[in-house]
């Protein structure tokens, strides 16, 4: 495989997610004493370490020192951990860790002049994205955007990867650890206000679909009578949101509104169609006028930019 191929894993970063994340479960034991009873490889650097409530950014960087691997840590651990080991391999060590903290650990293979082994919650947030991602094997070798994909969820695709992609790419072991539980909580705590509305909206979609046809039109009147008495500042809100937006947001949302008016019926199409046009014979001559010079005025603009481009 040429170098610089890359292994893109669903969003086109350059790693691979071994097997081995552990859920955090709820562990009400506070000393965990673990000795070689635990089943290790033999080849394996063994590690020995007694804490006892020392944070756990601490103790993973003692880890690093001790079993010389790379470990990184997400800033939302900010756990206290108190545990006892002996002679136990860092994976083994690592899980118990992560139980008692209620963290999670994962071991990925990585371009060692990532700019993301810089960004902790950059790749955490890259490695719970693809984590979360869920699809058949597929490798994907060549497209018009030129980036190649290779994905696998097995132990037998992961290890092969290892052995042939990552080796000839010359990707390193890198382990992290991440508090997936703290940061959904965050973005749950966050998106609040963003569920809620979201929430509200598809209450009233479902019902107005379980509405009969008057009904349905007492509900259109009704809302019409909220928006005549909405104040100019909630329109310039919504307008702003919209020109700030994704631009590629806005386009989902036109191409919806196209295919939906599209596959309308053609009367149902032309009425609507005859609505908007009634709509544009009511302004007046001078509102006519400003809508024609911005019309204009944005078909240059996008002319312009379609020459530019080529």
């Amino acid at each position: 495989m040429a170098k610089g191929l890359g292994i893109y894993l669903a969003v086109a970063a350059t790693l691979v997610v071994c097997a081995g994340a552990v859920t955090a479960d709820e562990i009400k034991t506070e000393v965990i004493n673990s000795s070689a009873e635990a089943v290790a490889k033999s080849d394996e650097a063994k590690i020995s370490i007694d804490v006892k409530d020392v944070k756990a950014t601490d103790v993973f960087k003692t880890l690093a020192e001790k079993s010389k691997q790379k470990i990184i840590v997400e800033s939302s651990v900010q756990n206290k951990v108190t545990v006892s080991f002996n002679d136990l391999p860092l994976e083994t060590v690592l899980e118990t860790i992560c139980k008692v903290g209620k963290l999670d650990w994962r071991k990925i293979y990585i371009d060692p002049s990532s700019k993301l082994l810089e960004q902790p919650d950059r790749l955490a947030a890259t490695i719970r994205l693809v984590s979360g991602l869920s699809f058949p094997d597929i490798a994907i070798a060549g497209s018009s955007s030129k980036k190649c994909v290779l994905h696998c969820e097995t132990d037998k695709g992961v290890q092969a990867s290892l052995d042939t992609v990552a080796k000839a790419e010359g990707l390193k072991p890198v382990y992290i650890v991440t508090n997936d539980a703290a940061v959904a909580a965050k973005e749950a705590e966050d998106n609040k206000a963003v569920n809620k509305y979201e929430e509200t909206t598809k209450e009233q979609m479902d019902l107005f679909m379980k509405m009969t046809p008057e009904e349905r039109e007492q509900a259109i009147v009704a809302n019409l009578d909220i928006m005549n008495n909405v104040g100019p500042e909630y329109m310039s809100a919504v307008m702003q949101t919209l020109i700030g937006a994704n631009p590629d947001y806005l386009k989902q949302m036109v191409t919806r509104q196209t295919d939906m008016l599209c596959n309308m019926s053609q009367d149902q199409r032309r009425a609507m169609l005859k609505m908007n046009m009634q709509a544009a014979s009511m302004m007046s001559p001078e509102q006519l006028q400003i809508l024609q010079e911005d019309a204009r005025a944005i078909q240059e603009e996008m002319q312009k930019e379609k020459q530019d481009q080529q």
